[in-house]
């Protein structure tokens, strides 16, 4: 499915409705000393890459209880859970 800020004019051929969104945001952030948004974007950057971490870690931790499980002495399950035990 194609958004539709990337439908082009039928005319130029070009997408103007995406020319006409940036050109909006552009001039909202022309507002803005360019420190400022500099540090914006530091601050995203960097919780960007927490986030990116904090993914990694947790599958980290779930391959390793996976692998954990299937060692040799660790405690088979029957098919079917308990029930299929009996």
């Amino acid at each position: 499915m194609r958004s539709p800020l990337s439908a082009s004019n039928s005319s130029t051929r070009r997408p103007a409705r995406a020319i006409a969104a940036s050109t909006v945001v552009y001039c909202i952030l022309a507002k803005f000393p360019v420190v400022d948004l500099v540090n914006v974007y530091i601050w995203t950057r960097i919780a960007t890459s927490l986030l990116t971490l904090l993914a990694l870690l947790t599958l980290f931790l779930k391959s390793f209880v996976e692998w954990k499980s299937r060692q040799p002495g660790a405690p088979e399950e029957a098919a079917g859970g308990r029930e299929g035990a009996a």
